[in-house]
């Protein structure tokens, strides 16, 4: 009889002791998934406060130009162009939210091209050219972003038109301002602004 109770202790004993340990282990690992969280959550909470802070760099430093009250023309150089790192850096921030600041600066960069691009610009001027009287105001406005040395299909694009038809328009300028066959079309009219400047 005795020795049936004290087996009978003894197997309570072991499995008080595995029942102890199996809490211990379940213990250990709800503190360790505690902070697993509280980690990723940190992080998570330190990533969007970066963020924020280099969108709000990137907006003081792009104020904080001097720009505000200056015409976009005399900001920029008429060079200005949109290179492949930048659109690395929009794709980097579209879709893996990483390089917000960097982005946002290319979007201003964007912004002032485009306004400049777009800007009537009053030093060309190309009504003594024979024949520019008879341009339509589409070749008017072709000539003009050919002269400000927009590519093809951006001028396309501005005039909502196929890059074949701005092809088109240039064709049809040059027989109307009787530019010659063998000559490009942007310096020759460059040569005879600086002659018309000159008489």
């Amino acid at each position: 009889m005795d020795s049936r109770v004290s087996a009978a202790l003894n197997e309570m004993e072991r499995s008080l002791k595995e029942e102890s340990q199996r809490s211990s282990l379940f213990q250990g690992l709800t503190a360790a998934s505690i902070l697993l969280v509280a980690a990723i959550l940190a992080g998570l909470f330190w990533r969007k406060r970066r963020k924020r802070l280099e969108i709000q760099q990137a907006l003081a430093s792009s104020a904080g130009n001097g720009s505000r009250n200056q015409p976009v023309s005399s900001i920029m150089q008429p060079k200005l162009k949109i290179l492949l790192e930048d659109t690395r850096t929009l794709n980097e921030a579209l879709i893996r939210g990483k390089r917000i600041g960097e982005a946002l600066m290319v979007v201003r960069k964007m912004e002032a091209l485009h306004q400049f691009q777009n800007a009537p610009d009053a030093s060309i001027d190309f009504s003594f050219l024979t024949g520019y009287e008879d341009l339509s105001s589409v070749e008017k406005e072709a000539l003009r972003m050919t002269m400000m040395d927009m590519p093809t299909k951006e001028i396309a694009h501005q005039l909502r038109v196929s890059p074949g038809h701005v092809y088109n328009l240039r064709s049809a300028i040059r027989q109307k301002l009787e530019i010659p066959a063998d000559a490009r079309l942007e310096p020759w009219l460059t040569s005879q602004m600086e002659d018309g400047m000159e008489n």
